[in-house]
């Protein structure tokens, strides 16, 4: 019975050491649901915690280490696929505080900001990979106080406006749900039988302005999933999302809704066509 029970008492131990470590913004420890952050439960061979930045309890693809015992006092170090870093975060009570820097996935100095207890403070510096500064803003208590824009070329831009935007169809959403309706084929099997659902997908503007990775996120029906892949595959290409004068990489959020206004067998033939609703939002850029 002893050896039952030491048995037991050495798997809870045994658990215990493996289970990850959450914790909310401020780096207070929280559940799985409220987390922002998701530790390992012991250094590695480095000497470093692991870190993962999390949503609704997932992880979201950015990876990091974090070297001190006090997670609310220490360096937040993120890096990008290649192992490189991309970002490095310098935190006090839990907050972070003083110079944050990125990098470009090439390499070179993205942006240089101050940070004071969580809120930009002071001079925030962004560059192009060729080493041109694109924008310097000048920030107190996280209000921005003043604001310069660049080209690459080093010339001054004058439509701050045009600075910072999300990606954008030519002609804006209500003409992307044109185009997505106007192209949607009904499958005859499925308008036959009254199969009718919304497929989510999400998708990523590239800086070029092509769509690309697509997936399915929410699934109608495997030939319905198919038919909207294909209709946003041959989308015209996208005004990409540019940030402090910059282009990036954008992921959004697309729902498309196949809908028959009588869906039943033996419908006519003449409606052929799905309708599309735009709920575009964005989820990610890099």
């Amino acid at each position: 019975m002893k050896k039952i029970i030491l048995s037991a008492l050495l798997l809870l131990c045994a658990v215990s050491l493996n289970a990850q470590q959450y914790f909310n913004k401020i780096w207070d420890r929280c559940n799985v649901k409220d987390a922002f952050y998701e530790t390992s439960p012991v250094k590695n061979e480095n000497g470093e915690y692991k870190v993962f930045r999390i949503t609704n309890g997932e992880r979201v693809g950015l990876e990091g280490a974090y070297r001190t015992d006090d997670f609310k006092n220490g360096e937040l170090c993120y890096f990008n696929r290649d192992g490189d870093t991309s970002n490095l975060q310098t935190f006090a009570n839990g907050l972070p505080n003083g110079i944050e820097k990125s990098w470009h996935r090439t390499g070179e100095i993205y942006t240089v900001r101050n940070l004071k207890d969580g809120k930009f403070d002071g001079d925030a510096e962004y560059f192009f990979p060729n080493g041109q500064m694109s924008a310097k803003l000048f920030y107190s208590e996280g209000e921005i106080k003043n604001e310069s824009y660049w080209n690459e070329d080093g010339s001054p831009m004058t439509k701050i406006k045009e600075a910072s935007r999300h990606a954008e169809y030519p002609g804006g959403k209500d003409k992307f749900n044109e185009y997505v309706a106007r192209s949607l084929i009904y499958p005859i099997h499925l308008r036959n039988t009254g199969i009718q659902g919304t497929v989510v997908l999400s998708f990523s503007v590239q800086k070029d302005g092509s769509l690309a990775d697509i997936k399915v996120i929410k699934s109608a029906h495997p030939d319905l999933d198919k038919e909207a892949i294909r209709v946003i595959e041959k989308s015209k290409k996208w005004l990409p999302g540019r940030d402090f004068n910059q282009t990036f990489n954008e992921r959004l959020v697309f729902p498309v809704i196949f809908r028959l206004s009588e869906p039943r067998a033996g419908y006519s033939n003449n409606n052929n066509k799905g309708s599309a609703e735009s709920r575009i939002s964005n989820t990610r850029k890099y």
